[in-house]
């Protein structure tokens, strides 16, 4: 057997995807939280690993039109 015929592969690649998209998707939340690109930084985390878009949204300040509203 090879690729993802195995029941367990198929299992271990979606918590494998699971681990890599969900922080990206809230890294990029709490981006767009504070008036940064949601885009920009999903993008991002998902290209370079959401660790570091992630440390940027939360140590930038919140842009003063996102700290209004």
């Amino acid at each position: 057997m090879s690729g993802l015929s195995n029941p367990i592969h198929v299992v271990l690649l979606i918590v494998l995807l699971a681990l890599w998209v969900v922080p990206a998707v809230l890294a990029a939340r709490l981006a767009d939280s504070k008036g940064r690109s949601f885009g920009v930084y999903l993008v991002a985390a998902l290209i370079i690993g959401w660790p570091i878009p992630l440390l940027a949204a939360a140590i930038l300040p919140a842009r003063p039109e996102a700290a209004s509203g």
